[in-house]
């Protein structure tokens, strides 16, 4: 075996993956009959193999020719090439043929891209598998081999964007950041697929069946006051007829619905979940106020009753007695016990007293219904000022214990104006929301729910922005099975909606505001 005094190798691989414990070696692969020389840190092609010595001789007149026929500028050019030649051969493992074309070279006269039989071929190709698959072919490389842009089965890829990138994109379309979208884009509708309960009954009622629709809408001061849910209202019973007021609840705005009116007499104690010492030894209604009383002869007077023949009163368990009585008729008692609901049969336009006899008694709230014909019976259960986190000391039990009275098709949920403003969590009004409609679900589990992320109000320096809440809005609605709408990104900023007349005040929007955001609920969930 003719080695030439140097140490063989069988293999040229096995040659390379070999470490002498000498300063300095030469050896042979006999399978390439290359020689290597050993550096005392790499082997070095030494480029003095018979092979090697054939394709420089036949090399040399070419260069000779291009060298001499070069300026001195051009020399340096030349001379890059022939290195480029002879880093080919190492790189690639072959000799210099037509089937490889250098496309680069670098001032160390090395190749990064080439063409191979006609094929982009770049160094390092086999670390992202071109080695086993001709589908991805690199549009560029670094000087470290990574390959940030490629083509793969006729499709452009990258490997990210920087972020001056995206931050410009940011900048130039939207303005915040939105890490499901290049440019931040969020949508501002789902697709209202889990409306599937709502979409099947008011089937039912535009071919003729007496089916009736049920929606609770909640949330804060936009669910409590009646102006988006009047509007909103409106727009349903003009569709799919009316069947009843709903939720009457107790709260110290009076802000009632169908034109039915409240009053209390002394001896009341209103309780309320967004007090900070809220406690509801008796339970509560979903919108979590209640009235209570221990003092005999404290009423409560309901008037103009008029949408529904079925009044419902709901009230804890203390044991005490009050008595009702219906366009001053006689009165009857009632034992505030575990059965917790009181309905009452009306006729017509109707008022309804409502009297404590004895004990401590602690009402929930109030509800009308139409028990016959087909409609759409709408629920306020609003609670001013509240946030996700107030609604955590009701729910979910609140919203179960009057979920299969109530059965909802639909929860429409309003929260987030006071939560960024009041500086709490995302994680609380994720939780808040959850729970609520967890609540509803557990006598109705297909009910559907759409969380509304609302508009930009007007609040200096906010402890939290509310972008922050419309992002939890996207995060959450996928974990509830939840449509969303996207207010905050379908409406313009405050200033400018405002010099529209949007707005009402700082946090709360106007007439035509509240009619613009029913309008859209109802044309992209509740239209069939």
């Amino acid at each position: 075996m003719d080695t030439g005094g140097f140490e063989p190798f069988q293999t040229e691989a096995a040659l390379k993956t070999s470490r002498p414990t000498v300063a300095k070696k030469a050896a042979k692969a006999m399978d390439t009959s290359k020689i290597w020389y050993w550096n005392g840190t790499v082997w070095i092609d030494t480029g003095l193999s018979e092979f090697d010595k054939a394709v420089s001789k036949a090399q040399e007149l070419d260069d000779e020719v291009i060298i001499a026929a070069s300026a001195e500028a051009d020399q340096k050019a030349a001379t890059a090439v022939i290195n480029a030649n002879k880093y080919t051969d190492n790189r690639v493992g072959t000799a210099v043929s037509s089937r490889i074309i250098p496309l680069a070279v670098d001032a160390e006269g090395y190749i990064p891209v080439w063409l191979e039989e006609g094929a982009l071929d770049f160094a390092d190709s086999v670390v992202i598998g071109k080695a086993s698959s001709g589908s991805l072919v690199p549009m560029a490389v670094d000087r470290d081999g990574n390959i940030p842009v490629w083509i793969k089965d006729g499709k452009l890829g990258f490997a990210g964007l920087s972020d001056e990138a995206v931050e410009l994109l940011n900048r130039r379309y939207l303005q915040t950041k939105y890490l499901t979208s290049v440019v931040s884009l969020r949508p501002i509708v789902s697709d209202g697929t889990s409306l599937f309960q709502w979409k099947a009954k008011a089937a039912k009622i535009k071919t003729g069946a007496a089916q009736q629709l049920r929606v609770a809408i909640t949330g804060d001061s936009w669910t409590e006051h009646s102006v988006i849910t009047g509007e909103l209202i409106k727009l349903l019973r003009a569709e799919y007829g009316e069947a009843g007021s709903g939720w009457i609840n107790l709260g110290a705005e009076r802000n009632m619905l169908d034109g039915i009116t409240i009053t209390y007499s002394s001896g009341w104690t209103i309780n309320d979940m967004d007090n900070g010492a809220a406690a509801f030894p008796y339970g509560c209604g979903p919108d979590g106020f209640t009235r209570t009383s221990s003092t005999a002869g404290s009423k409560i007077t309901l008037g103009n009753l008029s949408k529904g023949n079925k009044l419902s009163v709901f009230f804890g368990n203390t044991g005490g007695v009050f008595s009702y009585s219906v366009n001053g008729s006689a009165e009857t008692e009632v034992t505030a016990d575990a059965a917790q609901r009181l309905m009452i049969n009306l006729s017509g336009t109707s008022s309804v007293v409502l009297t404590v006899k004895s004990g401590e008694i602690c009402f929930w709230g109030m509800h009308m219904r139409k028990t016959t014909g087909a409609g759409v019976e709408v629920n306020k259960l609003g609670n001013g000022n509240c946030t996700g986190r107030d609604y955590l000391k009701i729910s979910p039990g609140a919203q179960a214990n009057l979920s299969e009275f109530i059965g909802a098709d639909v929860v429409i949920i309003m929260l987030g104006t006071n939560d960024y403003r009041r500086g709490h969590s995302t994680a609380d009004f994720a939780n808040g929301i959850a729970r609520i409609i967890n609540g509803y679900r557990s006598a109705s589990p297909g009910c559907a729910c759409i969380v509304v992320a609302p508009a930009q109000s007007s609040v200096a320096t906010p402890p939290i922005p509310l972008v922050d809440f419309t992002e939890m809005v996207f995060l959450l609605a996928p974990q509830i099975r939840a449509e969303y709408y996207n207010m905050y990104d379908d409406w313009a900023g405050f200033e400018s909606e405002n010099a529209q007349g949007q707005w009402n005040d700082n946090l709360h929007v106007s007439q035509a505001g509240a009619y613009r955001l029913a309008k859209k609920i109802y044309k992209s969930f509740l239209e069939l």
